[in-house]
């Protein structure tokens, strides 16, 4: 045991005032140190990505060795003193030495030889001094300040004249610009000398007035007698909320949010007393990420393989081309575990990560819109189940496709189709129609060999049914064969089916077909019901699936898959409600009224679905992409969306929206968010596939 014992120190005023200085110095530091952090920390981390990320393009594109780099990074670096002319002619040589002498030091040059640094050094001892003896008089008598308003402008000034010199922005650096303008130079040099000595007094004014009352302060202390000054220890403890989570009786939902996106545990058990409620919150570290959609590490297809267990989520970036890995064993305590960054993908030649799913063998797959530039090409890259580290494109040697969107696989069948979409740069401006007369947007699904990787069918969709084919789901049952996918600007379900036993050659039918809505005072004159997500039941008997324009959720009987009934709809939101702006003309349709849940009017279109092991909720969050929801429903920006629940009859078919339940994320701290995608802690309907 150790005892703690007060400690005596005698301090006059004049050591208690140094102390006091000491520490308001270092405090000043940390208080520097952690604003620097907050505002240059993540354009550091993105313009390092960025200059990685072209240092790899120049490598593969002009071949370069490592050491070729080397040499091309130094020759860069030492030419750069050099564009202004000879810098160690007389003018560069003065400007040289009044930068010695002011300690402004920018960094652009130095002397090479031995004899030039040596006498630098010596220039420096008596040159520095002398400086600043001449600039603290001339500042005494000036006491004038000075105020600029360019930004650019105000920076370099303020930089040079603190003589703190950074290098970012550096006069006399253009082409021949020491020869060729000897009136800039001298300008140049004047206002170094000028303006040091204008600063000075500036500063001088401040430590004057702070010496006076520092003076002040010791004359006073030379007259009291001393003081002790006495060190406490305190402890800080803080209490922590301890629960029982029991997945029997309680399941969390996470929902994938934006700005500095979010996942969140949200408590659904309308017996707890934080029914509704975000429980849990993990920030993601870096702004504008736009996670999109998730999926566990491990689903039902790999029970063969030792180990496997459903413990992390995975959550591709669609903006910034990150892939985060969560630790959600514990719900109420999740955490990042890994990042994997852009140019890690880029090395892969890929980019836009969109649809992931854990595979048989232990390891995620994850489908890929983009090339390293943006340019539409679709892939898939597998990552480790282990270390999380990306390994390798799935597709066999340099195969691509023209894009790439979602995809689904059922490896008892060796069959895996996927949708395509359009590429980055084009999705990431918004919709445009004209995109789509110009062929930017696809009208492809593809299947492909899933043992071999091969791509062995593309077929090409009639229009106007399949155009944008979007998202799909196989059966929950691994002996079935087909499988259903929907197209957002086709507004339609197909079904896929083997043109014979055994084949992997498919055909799609178009089961489900949205009119479209003749409107007005919209973009166009017709609007499509822009269908953006489906889903099966466990039991494959019910078909979900949401309208994101027209703001319509429906529900349909697919017992028998030729030939679907409608059993079920509800609006919830979109633009075609009966005080909307946007008048519907078509006679056989009839605007429905607002949804008010708690008070609250749901806004945005029905997007992301989510549904129960045991088929009687169906959970659905309002939001698709931020430039998308932007355009179409710009108040899911400044308000959040919401997370809503029908409740479903899962015996005779039929919805009924669930008025008690409400998640808000316009409200949750650090909004507003907008949520998408949904899990549960034990797997669900859209993330695990049956082997």
């Amino acid at each position: 045991m150790f005892e703690h014992r007060m400690a005596r120190l005698p301090l006059d005023k004049k050591s208690s005032r140094a102390l006091i200085l000491i520490i308001s110095t270092f405090t000043y530091l940390l208080f520097g140190a952690y604003v620097f952090d907050i505002l240059e920390s993540e354009a550091d981390y993105e313009q390092r990505d960025e200059l990685i990320h072209i240092k790899y393009l120049m490598h593969k594109k002009y071949n370069f060795s490592g050491k070729d780099m080397e040499l091309f990074e130094t020759i860069v670096i030492k030419s750069i003193p050099h564009k202004a002319g000879r810098q160690w002619k007389f003018a560069g040589a003065f400007y040289f030495a009044v930068v010695v002498i002011t300690t402004v030091g920018y960094g652009h040059s130095a002397p090479e030889t031995t004899g030039g640094r040596l006498f630098c050094m010596l220039f420096a001892l008596a040159g520095i001094p002398l400086g600043l003896v001449m600039f603290q008089s001339i500042g005494e008598r000036i006491n004038t300040l000075i105020a600029l308003s360019l930004h650019k402008a105000y920076y370099y000034c303020v930089i040079t004249l603190s003589t703190i010199g950074f290098g970012d922005y550096v006069p006399l650096q253009k082409e021949g610009i020491l020869q060729k303008n000897p009136a800039y130079v001298a300008f140049t040099l004047l206002f170094v000398l000028t303006g040091l000595a204008v600063f000075s007094a500036c500063v001088n004014l401040l430590v004057l007035r702070f010496m006076a009352s520092n003076t002040d302060a010791v004359s006073a202390a030379a007259r009291e007698p001393p003081k002790t000054v006495v060190f406490e220890q305190f402890t800080n403890s803080r209490t922590g909320l301890n629960r029982t989570w029991d997945p029997q009786r309680k399941t969390s939902a996470y929902s994938s949010t934006f700005r500095y996106d979010a996942i969140c545990t949200v408590d659904v058990d309308p017996e707890s007393p934080n029914y509704c409620q975000v429980i849990s919150k993990l920030d993601m570290p870096y702004k504008d990420d736009e996670v999109h959609h998730t999926t566990w590490n491990a689903c039902s297809s790999c029970r063969g393989k030792p180990g496997a267990k459903r413990t992390h989520l995975i959550l591709p970036c669609l903006t910034s081309d990150r892939i985060y890995v969560v630790n959600a064993e514990d719900p109420m305590n999740l955490k990042l575990e890994k990042t994997i960054f852009a140019h890690q993908l880029a090395g892969l030649g890929v980019s836009f990560p969109h649809t992931p799913h854990c595979i048989p063998d232990g390891n995620i797959m994850i489908g890929t819109l983009g090339d390293a530039q943006g340019n539409g090409q679709g892939n898939f890259i597998l990552v480790d189940g282990k270390d999380y580290q990306p390994i390798s494109r799935w597709l066999k040697g340099d195969e691509q496709l023209p894009f790439g969107h979602a995809f689904w696989y059922q490896p008892r069948q060796n069959v895996m189709i996927s949708t395509e979409w359009g590429g980055p740069n084009t999705v990431k401006n918004g919709f445009n129609p004209m995109d789509v007369a110009l062929g930017k947007y696809s009208r492809s699904v593809n299947v492909f060999n899933w043992a071999t990787r091969e791509k062995v069918q593309t077929i090409k969709l009639g229009l106007p049914e399949g155009s944008m084919p979007f998202e799909i789901r196989f059966p929950h049952d691994p002996n079935r064969l087909d499988a259903f996918f929907c197209t957002a600007l086709g507004s339609s379900i197909y079904r896929m089916t083997p043109k014979e036993k055994g084949s992997l050659q498919y055909e799609a039918t178009c089961l489900i077909k949205i009119p479209l809505l003749s409107v007005s005072n919209w973009d166009l004159p017709l609007m499509p019901a822009f269908v953006t997500d489906l889903l099966l039941s466990m039991d494959d008997r019910f078909l979900y699936f949401t309208t994101y324009l027209h703001g319509a959720v429906r529900q349909y009987d697919i017992s028998d898959p030729e030939n679907p009934k409608l059993t079920g709809q509800i609006f919830l939101a979109g633009l075609v409600q009966n005080d909307s702006e946007v008048k519907v003309k078509s006679d056989d349709f009839t605007p429905p009224p607002p949804v008010f849940i708690k008070g609250k009017r749901i806004i945005g279109g029905p997007h992301m679905l989510q549904l129960s092991l045991d088929g009687k909720r169906l959970y659905v969050s309002l939001s698709l992409y931020k430039p998308w929801d932007r355009q179409f429903h710009p108040k899911l920006l400044e308000e959040g969306a919401c997370m809503v629940q029908i409740d479903v009859d899962h015996v005779n078919g039929g919805m009924t929206l669930n008025e008690n339940f409400l998640v808000d994320f316009g409200k949750v701290d650090g909004g507003p968010y907008r949520a998408h995608e949904m899990r549960y802690p034990g797997g669900d309907c859209t993330s695990d596939v049956w082997a």
